[in-house]
C-alpha cells in the first residue's frame, strides 16, 4: 500500500515498512527503480509471532516493542520524506485474534499498514527473488521460490510460462518461531509435522524445476553456516548456491543441534539460534518434497516485491544489472566514455560463444569502461575489483560478478597473475578465465583509440584473418591511430593467440 507519495526527486525514493512476525523493519531504497539500492535498513526483532500459548493472541511486551519501533521509524521518516512508502504486516497479524487491534494502534502512529494475505505474500516474495535474479525466468520448467519467516512459509512456482511470472503459490503455518515455540520440547513432533504439512502441498510433489529460491532471516543464517563450513572465498550471501548433498547434510546436523551449540558459532546471531533447528527442518522437508538439486540464496524478498509489483510491465522487464551499471558509472567514472552500446557491438567478433549471461557481462563491463577514473592510476585495477565485488548490483551471480571485476582489472592495465591474487578466479572455466582477458583488453585498447567514443568507433572493425588480428578504421580518421593504441592492440592479439596486423 502506498502510504506517502512525493513528486520531489530530490527526496529518498522508496521505503517500506515490513511489520513481520519476528522483526519489524525499515528499508530506504535509492537509484534506479529496476534495480533499487538500500541506503538504510534497521530492523528490531519483536517477536510478534510468538503469542500467547493458550489464546494465541499477539503478547502485550511484543506489541509495545514493536509501536516503539514504528514511532521512531515514523521520525526517521518525518525528517527524510520518501517519495513513495508501503507498509505491510504479514502473519502475526493476520493470523492472531487480536490482530486488527494492533493494526489499529499502528494507524494511530501515523501508518496505513496493508495487511497482506499468505498467497500475496507468495507472490511479491516471488517477485523479489526475480527482481534479484530474471534470468531464473528462462530456466525450464521454472524455479520454486519459497520464504520462510517467523509466522509462516510461502512457497511459490516461478515460471516464464505464466502471464504474471509466478503460478502455484501457496503459505503454510510453518515460521521458524512459531514452530519453536510450539514445538519448544518436541523436535521429532516437530518435523512430523512440517513433513506431513509439507507432503500435502499436491502441486510441490508434481514440481518440474530444480532449483529452490531461499528468502528469509533463518535459512540465510541457514547458508552462512554452509559458506563457512565450505570456506568460501566470496563473502557475498546473494545468489550463494548450495547443492542438494550438502543442504541435506546441513539441515540435519543443525535440526539436531541445541541452542546452547548454535550460539557458540561465530556466524549465528544469538536470537536467531533457537529458531535455526526448525528453519532447517523445513527446508529439508521442502527439498525432499519438490525434488531439488540446488538451492540459491536470494537478498531480495517480498519488501523488493512489493517495490517491482509496482512498476510498469516495461519497467519490470528492464535488466537490472544494465541499469545498475549505468546508475553507477557517473558518479565513480568519467563523462568522457565510449558509448556502451558502440562498445559491445564493437568486442562482438572476438567471442565465439554468445549465450545470454556472458552477453549481458560483457554488457556490463562496457557500461563500467571507465569506472574509477576518478581514482589515482595505479590504484585503478585493484580498486575496480574491490568495487564491483561489493556494488550492490542485481541480476548478477557469482561468477558475473568474478568475470565483470577481472575484466575491468584488466581494463584499467593488471596482469594476468594479479587477477589470480585479487580474485577467486577458479570459480570461473577455463574458457571464461581467458575470455575475460581479452575482453578487459580490449576494452582498454578501445578507450585508449578514442576515450569519447564518437563517430571514429561507431564504424571501426576489429579484423581477424588467418591467424592475425588487425583493426579497421573509418575513412578519413587514420590520423586517430598511434603508439599506445598499436602496442595495446599487439598485446590483445597476443591474448588471443593471434598475430598482430596493426591498422588495416
Amino acid at each position: 500500500m502506498i502510504d506517502r507519495l512525493h513528486d520531489d526527486e530530490e527526496r529518498p525514493g522508496w521505503a517500506v515498512i515490513d511489520i513481520g512476525s519476528n522483526s519489524v523493519r525499515l528499508v530506504m531504497y535509492e537509484g534506479p527503480a529496476r534495480s533499487p539500492i538500500t541506503v538504510f535498513n534497521e530492523k528490531t526483532l519483536c517477536g510478534l509471532g510468538q503469542t500467547d500459548p493458550e489464546t494465541g493472541h499477539l503478547r502485550v511486551e511484543a506489541v509495545d516493542d514493536a509501536l516503539q519501533t514504528l514511532r521512531r521509524f515514523r521520525r526517521i521518516l518525518d525528517a527524510s520524506p520518501p517519495q513513495v512508502l508501503s507498509v505491510f504486516a504479514t502473519a502475526a497479524a493476520r493470523d492472531a485474534p487480536n490482530g486488527q487491534d494492533f493494526l489499529a494502534a499502528v494507524e494511530e502512529v501515523g501508518f496505513s499498514p496493508l495487511l497482506l494475505s499468505g498467497e500475496e505474500e507468495a507472490r511479491l516474495a516471488a517477485y523479489g527473488i526475480i527482481c534479484g535474479a530474471p534470468e531464473i525466468l528462462r530456466k525450464p520448467g521454472g524455479v520454486l521460490a519459497g520464504d520462510i519467516g517467523g509466522g509462516s512459509l510461502e512457497l511459490s512456482h516461478i515460471t516464464g510460462a505464466s502471464e504474471d511470472w509466478v503460478g502455484d503459490r501457496i503459505s503454510l503455518p510453518l515460521g521458524a518461531l512459531r514452530l519453536s515455540v510450539a514445538y519448544e520440547t518436541d523436535r521429532a513432533a516437530a518435523r512430523k509435522h512440517i513433513e506431513k504439512c509439507v507432503a500435502e502441498v499436491d502441486w510441490l510433489a508434481n514440481f518440474k524445476g530444480k532449483e529452490l529460491h531461499i528468502v528469509g532471516g533463518a535459512w540465510r543464517g541457514l547458508a552462512r553456516i554452509a559458506m563457512q563450513q565450505d570456506d568460501y572465498p566470496i563473502d557475498i550471501l546473494d545468489r550463494y548456491t548450495i547443492g542438494r548433498s550438502q543442504i541435506l547434510k546441513l539441515c540435519d546436523v543443525i535440526s539436531r543441534q541445541s541452542t546452547d551449540s548454535l550460539t557458540l558459532m561465530p556466524v549465528v546471531q544469538r536470537r536467531r539460534a533457537p529458531t535455526l533447528p526448525y528453519a532447517a527442518m523445513v527446508l529439508e522437508a521442502v527439498v525432499r518434497v519438490a525434488d531439488i538439486d540446488c538451492v540459491e540464496v536470494a537478498s531480495s524478498g517480498v519488501r523488493e516485491g512489493m517495490l517491482f509489483a509496482g512498476l510498469a510491465r516495461e519497467e519490470q522487464e528492464a535488466d537490472p544489472l544494465i541499469e545498475g551499471c549505468a546508475y553507477m558509472a557517473a558518479p565513480f567514472g568519467s563523462e568522457l566514455r565510449p558509448d556502451a552500446e558502440v562498445l559491445t557491438e564493437l568486442v562482438a567478433p572476438l567471442f565465439s560463444e554468445d549465450k545470454p549471461d556472458l552477453l549481458r557481462w560483457r554488457h556490463a563491463a562496457a557500461i563500467l569502461c571507465n569506472f574509477s577514473k576518478a581514482l589515482q592510476p595505479d590504484e585503478r585495477a585493484i580498486h575496480s575489483v574491490k568495487a564491483i565485488m561489493a556494488l550492490p548490483l542485481r541480476g548478477i551471480d557469482h561468477k558475473g560478478r568474478i568475470y565483470l571485476s577481472a575484466a575491468l582489472a584488466i581494463r584499467h592495465g593488471a596482469r594476468v597473475e594479479d587477477l589470480e591474487a585479487w580474485l577467486p578466479m577458479t570459480l570461473l572455466n577455463r574458457r571464461q578465465r581467458e575470455e575475460v582477458v581479452v575482453l578487459g583488453l580490449a576494452l582498454r585498447f578501445l578507450a585508449t583509440l578514442s576515450p569519447g567514443g564518437g563517430e571514429v568507433l561507431e564504424t571501426a572493425a576489429f579484423v581477424m584473418t588467418r591467424g592475425t588480428l588487425g583493426f579497421r578504421l573509418p575513412e578519413g580518421y587514420d590520423d586517430i591511430w598511434g603508439a599506445t593504441p598499436a602496442k595495446r592492440l599487439d598485446r590483445l592479439a597476443a591474448a588471443m593467440g593471434l598475430e598482430p596486423a596493426g591498422l588495416l
